[in-house]
């Protein structure tokens, strides 16, 4: 969640496009293009799913599976790398820029490396160096000094994973699943803080509250980008 300008942001991907509009070119590209192969870049990345792989971490063959799958997905997103940077030398889609792209992938290179090692003695680093493109660019993600500054500590990142695992345990008996949702939670602090106060969802339960999500958030998102909101009949 972020607050800026007396709004509410909500979803990483969301707010960080957001600052990157904020603060133009190079973080922001200049070319439309450029900024959809960022965006295709952030969606089809393969280090955001790790906790799949923690889940199976006591099943040899579901643990196999899930490593072929992560091992396909890199070069995958290997060709897709040679595609988007083209003649560009890198390491960043951009070039020597980083954009939103990387940004919005930063957080999950920095903890898929030490959560798939730990738990799961997979080691992504060791993957990502047989595909150049890909190793070139997680190193310089990883490197870049506010990247560097701000990241926890391998320990802190593993240990946030067991309150995570824990956490997670407990909720399966005693909440929904729909409520364990981290976009889910995410919606609901957002329209707890902007949309219940403008009168769209007064006080409903959970399920009047995803009913609502649709109506809420488009108010408020639109507030947020200082957008016109689009009229009743669209």
């Amino acid at each position: 969640m972020l607050e800026i300008d007396g709004e509410t942001l909500v979803e990483s991907s969301v707010t960080v496009e957001y600052l990157a509009e904020r603060s133009g070119a190079p973080f922001y590209p200049a070319s439309a293009a450029k900024r959809a192969s960022a965006r295709l870049m952030a969606e089809i990345q393969p280090f955001q799913n790790y906790f799949a792989f923690i889940k199976v971490r006591d099943d040899k063959d579901a643990l196999a599976k899930k490593v072929a799958e992560f091992e396909e997905a890199v070069a995958a997103f290997e060709t897709f790398l040679e595609i988007h940077q083209g003649d560009s030398e890198g390491p960043f889609l951009c070039g020597s820029d980083m954009c939103f792209g990387e940004a919005t992938m930063a957080p999950f290179v920095a903890r898929a490396i030490p959560n798939l090692k730990h738990f799961c003695d997979v080691d992504v680093k060791e993957i990502c160096k047989r595909h150049p493109r890909v190793n070139k660019l997680i190193t310089a993600i990883l490197e870049r000094p506010s990247v560097a500054a701000t990241r926890p500590s391998d320990e802190d990142i593993v240990a946030g994973m067991m309150r995570m695992m824990k956490m997670s345990d407990s909720l399966k008996t005693t909440v929904r699943p729909a409520e364990t949702s981290r976009r889910v939670a995410s919606i609901l602090a957002y329209i707890t803080r902007s949309s219940c106060s403008r009168g769209l969802c007064q006080q409903a339960p959970s399920t009047q509250l995803l009913l609502c999500t649709g109506t809420s958030l488009r108010g408020g998102l639109y507030s947020s980008v200082g957008t016109p909101r689009p009229s009743k009949k669209s």
